[in-house]
């Protein structure tokens, strides 16, 4: 019973634990055993995370898939894995059925594309080997797509569009946007948007906001179009899209198509300001009555003297306008005899031209005595350029004439002379002068009379004399008249006083510039403080109202064809900076009379810079006023080619000093020579390159000065008065040289400086001519040209050996044949000499011809004949040395000649070399006193060759000296 019990109870327990189970059967002899699969299988991670490349199909699992089974046997064993979604592209694959691993492989290759379904997430069990399989918990699998940038952006327009207004810098007024299909964040995104059409006023940002980069004008471009292109994040580019912008305009009532910078080329023709330009009104001008005035303003101010005018000296300006030219220049540009300026401080060049400043505290000049034009006391004139300020209550002396000496007021006070000496201590003969912004004129003339008041003292009120500008004065004296006239408008005094004569007395006088000099103490008053230039007086004539106007011209100017103006009134001013145009608000008419409006400067070499040009409007409509803004431009005159001049020639002549007696020409070979660096212009029609325009050159002086600080009184340096009318030339002495100044071409400088003659009749050893040329009043300077001159003062020897050798056959005799370039420089001296003396005869032989002189003519032919002759004489005696060298050369046995030269050396002890020298000497001054005839010189070579008896002869290497 109890064992049946106990059967019983295991019955039951292995009932109730193998609920579910399976049982395995095994058969050993005749008995099975059945084992139970007790254990369910589980994953060894509950989620699993995984990547699959778009390309390859390949998915990488992170951890690997592993499943277990705790059951012994094959129960313990794991079969298979089961995806539980079956839509999905997947499927596990058992590789291990002990180690329990799975792979996930792709089912369906074409449904792996990450722009159709970036990721996937399904769940998975394992189930083991039992014959009743169990399964284990489900597990998570994530699996995301790894994208490739298989696909470029695209925008969401085809096209874009978008409208702006005129005038206005617009920002992010229009937008486009670009898409990627691209799975993955990093190809999908668009990171750039670029603008791949060059050169348009727009930008774009990252975003696709497009801005302008400047104003749009309507009248240039009326619509802009360009592409733009996007970029993804993997800088995929995607096709370009067409983005137009329209620019509307709006309607801003004035004048258009007038460039804000307006640029002039110097040496150019006429420009027009505006070949385009038109008046715009935003309402319809159909008015019963209207009116209109249109006014061209050019501002010339801040150039020198108003405007752009030629920089001559004052002289050559009054030879380009027909003055006359007895003007005496008082500031003139430092040079060869005008050195009384070279101290005073300049501008720098800051006005383009020579511009003295005064400060009004110690500078001043005083003009040599030789330059002080004389009897400045009833006909008359005096000009000068003046840029004046505000002053105070004090006295500023333009220029001054007073006595260089007085007597001093501590002296003779107690005595009838005293007031003689009080009125000739400080006399002013004549002044002109500013005080309290007025312009003065004091003129004093000499009498006995003095009771008898005439007129000494004028006086103008203007505001031009303080105004901080360039004006230009002319005062004209023609006792007891005297106008002024500034920048070419006459001015009547508005004060006249009378004063009596001054003593006469035996003072000199000195005329000083920018302070008056006080005789009795000594010292200089009444500084000026400004600026001047151009200071000059025209003494016994006055200045004509056609010298001034020409003076005062402006070299630019504002142009218009009055005859092309179809219904408007056109009025230029006498400057030309100003053109006003009046008549009826017709818009077609007006355009059209504005394209005929330009700019000229017809200076060489114009100032550049900035012309501020305006143009304002006044109009009305059936009595009604429009407001039109006025324009602002200005006009751009470019840096002209600044010219070089170069002066070339020989650096060194040579000249007997018997020919300086009669003069040298000793720039006979000088040239001169001017270059322009030329910029290229383009044809605006053909874009070729033009051809450089020629622009004919003027100098205004050159200089000729020697290396001594003062000629002899034995030397001259002249040039044919003659020669220097022709040319309408003047020449200013100095003491080492001279300086031609006036306007005149390169050619007829050139003939001037070929045409002066060098005198001298004492003995030099050389000299150094300096020469040098400028343009426009020494704005432009050549280089220094220099040329040595020297001079020869003993001929070659005819007998080259002393008569101590006289028994020598000359046979027996051998030297040194002349070497070649001795010959050559031979030739050469006399070829030149020979040509400057035939170029000075014939100039000689003109200027002595000119004066009808028959001694003049007979007294030239002298010359010639004489310098002729002499030229003979050298040359025959330079021929004659070089034969007896080479008829020596035939035995060298007896004596030995080197290539150096020959040095014959004796003993004056000895009787009959001593002898021999007398006879020597004594032959020596018959020579000199001989007439060089033919038959004497043979004579005196057949004595040279007796021979000596009893003294040897020694030959050194020294030089055999002619």
């Amino acid at each position: 019973m109890a064992s049946a019990r106990a059967l019983l109870v295991v019955a039951v327990y292995l009932c109730v634990n193998c609920i579910n189970c399976d049982i395995e059967t095994t058969t050993a002899g005749n008995t099975s055993v059945h084992k139970i699969n007790s254990h369910r299988p589980y994953l060894e991670d509950v989620s699993y995370h995984g990547e699959i490349d778009e390309n390859t199909n390949s998915v990488n699992l992170h951890p690997h898939i592993f499943a277990k089974d705790d059951d012994d046997g094959v129960n313990g064993q794991i079969c298979t894995f089961h995806v539980l979604d079956e839509t999905v592209p997947f499927r596990i694959d058992l590789i291990d059925t002990i180690t329990g691993q799975g792979s996930i492989v792709v089912l369906d290759p074409e449904r792996i594309d990450c722009e159709r379904q970036p990721e996937w997430k399904f769940e998975i069990q394992a189930g083991d080997c039992g014959k009743t399989a169990r399964f284990s918990h489900k597990s998570t699998v994530h699996i995301v797509m790894a994208d490739i940038n298989d696909n470029k952006p695209y925008f969401n327009k085809i096209a874009y569009e978008a409208a702006v207004d005129e005038g206005k810098i617009l920002y992010n007024f229009t937008q486009v946007e670009a898409l990627d299909d691209d799975c993955s964040p990093q190809y999908s995104k668009i990171c750039e948007y670029e603008i791949i059409t060059p050169d348009v006023p727009f930008v774009i940002d990252n975003k696709g906001m497009i801005s302008s980069t400047k104003p749009l004008d309507p009248s240039n471009v009326a619509s802009h179009v360009f592409s733009v292109a996007a970029y993804d994040c993997g800088n995929k580019k995607s096709d370009a899209v067409t983005v137009t912008v329209t620019v509307n305009r709006l309607c801003t009532q004035g004048i258009k198509g007038i460039s804000k910078r307006i640029e002039y080329m110097p040496n150019s023709d006429n420009h027009i300001i505006g070949p385009k330009s038109f008046l715009e009104l935003c309402a319809p001008s159909k008015c019963n009555s209207s009116s209109i005035s249109m006014t061209f303003d050019l501002d010339t101010d801040h150039i020198v003297m108003g405007c752009d005018r030629d920089t001559y000296s004052v002289a050559a300006q009054r030879q380009m306008c027909n003055a006359p030219d007895e003007i005496v220049d008082l500031l003139p540009t430092p040079n060869v005899g005008e050195k009384w300026t070279e101290d005073l401080q300049t501008d720098d060049g800051h006005e383009n031209t020579q511009v003295y400043k005064f400060d009004g505290e110690d500078s001043h000049v005083s003009i040599p005595d030789k330059f002080v034009p004389k009897n400045l006391t009833s006909t008359f004139s005096i000009t000068t350029w003046m840029k004046h300020g505000p002053s105070k209550d004090v006295k500023e002396t333009i220029l001054c004439y007073s006595d260089a000496e007085g007597a001093d007021l501590t002296s003779n006070t107690t005595n009838d002379s005293a007031i003689i000496d009080i009125d000739s201590m400080n006399r002013h003969h004549l002044s002109l002068y500013i005080h309290n912004c007025r312009l003065v004129l004091l003129l004093r003339r000499q009498g006995d009379d003095n009771t008898d008041y005439t007129p000494a003292e004028w006086r103008w009120k203007l505001t031009e004399v303080c105004d901080k500008e360039w004006h230009h004065y002319v005062v004209n004296v023609n006792y007891p008249q005297v106008k002024l006239y500034v920048d070419g408008h006459h001015y009547e005094a508005h004060h006249v006083m009378n004063d009596r004569p001054l003593h006469p007395t035996a003072y000199a006088s000195t005329l000083t510039v920018a302070a008056a000099w006080e005789g009795g103490v000594r010292q200089y008053i009444d500084h000026f403080n400004g600026y001047l230039t151009g200071l000059a007086i025209l003494p016994g004539k006055t200045e004509s109202k056609e010298v001034i106007t020409c003076i005062v011209a402006c070299k630019e100017k504002l142009t218009i064809n009055k005859d092309t103006v179809p219904v408007h009134q056109v009025n230029v001013n006498k400057a030309g900076n100003r053109i006003t145009i009046t008549g009826p608000l017709d818009e077609s008419s007006l355009s059209y009379t504005m394209q005929q409006i330009g700019y000229i400067n017809e200076r060489q070499y114009p100032t550049p810079g900035q012309r501020p040009l305006t143009v304002t409007i006044k109009a009305t409509c059936d009595s009604q006023p429009i407001n039109i803004r006025k324009l602002q431009s200005y006009i751009m005159v470019v840096r002209p080619s600044e010219p070089t001049i170069d002066i070339s020639g020989s650096n060194h002549i040579a000249r007997m000093a018997s020919d300086l007696l009669t003069g040298i020409l000793p720039l006979g070979d000088i040239s001169i020579v001017t270059e322009l660096q030329e910029t290229a212009e383009i044809d605006e029609e053909t874009g070729e390159e033009l051809d450089p325009v020629d622009v004919a050159q003027k100098l205004d002086s050159c200089s000729v000065v020697t290396d001594s600080l003062m000629l002899s009184e034995h030397e001259s340096l002249t040039i044919s008065n003659e020669l220097l009318d022709q040319f309408n030339l003047r020449v200013i002495s100095s003491a080492n040289g001279l300086i031609v100044k006036g306007i005149q071409s390169i050619e007829n400088y050139e003939e001037v400086l070929h045409d002066v003659v060098y005198t001298n009749d004492k003995g030099h050893d050389y000299r150094i001519f300096t020469v040098r040329c400028t343009e426009l009043n020494g704005r432009y300077v050549s280089n220094e040209y220099m040329v040595q001159l020297t001079i020869l003062h003993k001929k070659l020897s005819k007998n080259p050996l002393p008569k101590i050798v006289t028994k020598l056959s000359r046979q027996n005799l051998q030297g040194p044949k002349l070497p070649a370039q001795m010959l050559k420089h031979k030739e050469h001296m006399f070829k030149a000499a020979g040509k400057t003396q035939g170029d000075l005869s014939q100039k000689l032989t003109k200027k002595y011809n000119a004066t009808g002189s028959s001694s003049g003519g007979i007294m030239t032919v002298l010359i010639v004949v004489c310098v002729g002759f002499l030229a003979f004489v050298v040359f025959l005696g330079l021929f004659r040395i070089y034969m007896v060298h080479r008829t020596g050369g035939e035995e060298k046995s007896d004596m030995e000649w080197d290539d150096m030269s020959l040095n014959i050396t004796i003993n004056p002890m000895d009787p009959e070399n001593a002898q021999a020298i007398e006879d020597t000497d004594s032959s020596d001054e018959e020579d000199e006193s001989a007439n060089n005839s033919d038959e004497s010189e043979a004579e005196e070579e057949e004595e040279i060759m007796e021979p000596v008896k009893g003294s040897p002869l020694e030959w050194d290497d020294g030089n055999l000296k002619m």
